[in-house]
């Protein structure tokens, strides 16, 4: 994430859009709101354009440094939960069937290769 633009009426950020999605930026934007307004345009080729206007007259230099330090928090944050969601998703599946599963029906083996890069084994 790029600081394109700040005076104390204008905050402009430019965000790849390689690195963060559409959902993360959205969903880190929405936890902003009670700071500033936010417009959200696509910029070519590949990023977002986050804009931000003050609620109040204009910005304090601390609300600026406030709103580039949670924006760029927030979307490490929601980037790093839409990695987990997407890691997780057939576990969450498998759990959620096997809950439903009152006869024995879904006792199958996971598709998946299980893997855990601090080295647990679930096989063991």
């Amino acid at each position: 994430m790029d600081v394109l633009a700040s005076t104390d009426e204008l905050l402009q950020f430019i965000v790849n859009e390689d690195i963060y999605s559409e959902t993360v930026i959205f969903k880190t934007i929405y936890w902003l709101a009670p700071i500033a307004s936010f417009d959200i345009l696509k910029f070519p080729p590949k990023s977002f354009l986050i804009t931000a206007r003050p609620n109040t007259a204009s910005f304090s230099e601390e609300i600026k440094k406030e709103i580039e330090i949670q924006l760029r928090k927030g979307l490490v944050d929601f980037k790093v939960r839409d990695l987990i969601n997407q890691e997780t998703s057939s576990v969450r599946s498998m759990i959620i069937a096997k809950a439903f599963d009152n006869d024995g029906f879904l006792d199958i083996e996971p598709q998946s290769q299980i893997s855990d890069p601090i080295g647990f084994d679930p096989t063991r």
